[in-house]
């Protein structure tokens, strides 16, 4: 998975700020790497395969595209015709057939354990594949149930960090009208930079308080999912994957105290930063692009790079549906400058991107 071309491309996949406004926000790619730990601490905790989880959470946003979540609803818009487009599933081609790494077949050669935690990924916004080869069971396995959980304790947790870092909200905020979840953390980790403390502190309080104020936040989130899990396995009696995946209902999630909690981030930071000007401006730049790209390239599928033209051969293939996926593909920088190739054409980006 990490080797693959389009874990990479993750590097310049926008996870809610734009990748070119400062270098510590996160990417795609850190995001998926901050998953994977977060994962595998409550793998170990719960007795779980850890290796799995981690390759799960490594490959549960390869089928991202640009632009992050409004990207997504672009495409989506555009192939509404056509089902819409899903994450998810694009993820599964991504590693069953658009990955091609080995001279005798095409995809990664994963497990069918790996492939059942991509395809049936669920968090807020991720919505799990519908797919004959993993519906006979009720519920995913217990690794991918540990990474739907991984994924949302990440975002909770390091979208309000980044948020903070850009300025759209202060530790202040937090503490006097933030969710309870983040303005406990925030006094926590006051309390903590008060104590004992380095003599240069003084010189990068905030930064210490904020980072010492995240942690404390993964650190509760992923606690009560492991005592839930805990507490849901036993009371059920359940030992084995097959009896999580047979369940009536998802054994890896939060207690009922802790949902409230999430929700409450998840509604300051819509209304905080999510809707805020700035964020809706990259929003609707990232979507015109796509939507430009794509009424560009379904109209004249010539303008497509020769490798994507070839699969418009391929038996049932639709222009639409294959101009999609070329889209996905692409990283922020990659639209952004395949956009100026097409509608604002100059010297410098004249024709400058080979085929």
């Amino acid at each position: 998975m990490l080797h693959s071309r389009a874990f990479r491309r993750l590097l310049h996949k926008t996870q809610v700020f734009v990748v070119t406004e400062a270098d510590f926000f996160r990417t795609r790619i850190t995001h998926s790497l901050e998953v994977a730990q977060i994962g595998r601490s409550i793998a170990f905790e719960l007795g779980l395969d850890e290796s799995l989880t981690e390759a799960i959470a490594l490959g549960h946003d390869l089928g991202h595209g640009p632009f992050g979540h409004a990207g997504e609803a672009a495409l989506n818009e555009l192939i509404a015709d056509r089902g819409g487009w899903h994450a998810n599933k694009h993820s599964l081609e991504v590693v069953d057939d658009i990955e091609a790494p080995y001279p005798g077949f095409r995809g990664l050669n994963l497990t069918w354990a790996t492939r059942e935690g991509i395809a049936r990924h669920e968090t807020l916004y991720d919505i799990p594949t519908e797919s004959a080869e993993f519906d006979h069971h009720p519920q995913p396995g217990p690794e991918a149930q540990a990474v739907s959980q991984a994924d949302e304790c990440a975002f909770l947790a390091h979208d309000i960090e980044d948020a903070v870092n850009a300025g759209l909200i202060g530790l202040e905020d937090l503490l006097r009208a933030g969710p309870r979840l983040w303005s406990d953390a925030v006094t926590y980790a006051e309390e903590v930079c008060s104590g004992e403390q380095r003599a240069d502190l003084e010189f990068d309080r905030a930064r210490v308080v904020l980072r010492r104020a995240t942690s404390h936040v993964i650190g509760v989130l992923i606690k009560d999912v492991v005592r839930t899990a805990r507490e849901g396995l036993e009371g059920a009696g359940i030992e084995t994957a097959e009896a999580v995946r047979g369940h009536d209902a998802v054994l890896i999630a939060p207690s009922d105290e802790i949902r409230v909690r999430r929700a409450e981030v998840s509604a300051f930071m819509q209304e905080r930063v999510y809707d805020s000007p700035s964020i809706l401006r990259q929003t609707a730049r990232g979507q015109m692009v796509l939507r430009e790209l794509f009424g560009a390239f379904v109209e004249d599928p010539r303008l497509l790079p020769l490798s994507t033209r070839q699969k418009l051969k391929e038996p049932g293939a639709e222009t639409a549906m294959v101009v999609a996926r070329f889209l996905a593909g692409m990283t922020d920088r990659f639209a952004v400058d395949m956009y100026a190739e097409l509608f604002e054409p100059s010297a410098r980006n004249f024709g400058g991107r080979p085929d």
